[in-house]
C-alpha cells in the first residue's frame, strides 16, 4: 500500500503553461460570475426584495446576462455549478438570454426582470 508520504513527487510536478492559462481564465470567469451575483444580492437589499422566486429569477437572469458578455454559453448545469450547487443535471439545454435584454446594463435588467415578475403575479 503506497501512502501520500511515499509518494511525495506526485505532489511536485509542474502544471503546464497551458493547464496555468486554463486555471487563470476560470478563475478570471467565475469572478466574473461573482461580481455578478454580489451586485444582485445589494440590489435586492437597496429594493426590500423578499420574495426567493423573484430572486431565484433575478440571479439566474443576471448569470445569464454575464455569460453573454463573456461570448459563453451555459447549461442549466453549468448556472447550477457557478451558483455553488453540487447538483449536476442531465441537461445539454443552452440557456440564452433574449437578445431585447442583451443591450441593458445589469440594473436595467434587474428592473426588468422585476417588472416582468411583478406584472405575472399579478
Amino acid at each position: 500500500m503506497t501512502s501520500i508520504n511515499n509518494n511525495k513527487d506526485h505532489f511536485k510536478m509542474q502544471p503546464s503553461a497551458e493547464t496555468i492559462e486554463y486555471f487563470k481564465n476560470v478563475s478570471k470567469r467565475m469572478d466574473e460570475y461573482h461580481k455578478t451575483i454580489g451586485f444582485v444580492k445589494k440590489y435586492v437589499a437597496k429594493k426590500r426584495i423578499s420574495d426567493t422566486s423573484k430572486i431565484s429569477n433575478m440571479v439566474i437572469m443576471a448569470v445569464v446576462w454575464t455569460s453573454f458578455l463573456l461570448d459563453e454559453y451555459l447549461t442549466e448545469s453549468d448556472v447550477l455549478v457557478i451558483l455553488g450547487s453540487n447538483q449536476i443535471l442531465n441537461d445539454t439545454t443552452i440557456m440564452h438570454l433574449d437578445p431585447e435584454f442583451s443591450k441593458l446594463t445589469l440594473v436595467e435588467l434587474m428592473d426588468a426582470v422585476s417588472k416582468a415578475y411583478d406584472e405575472k403575479k399579478k
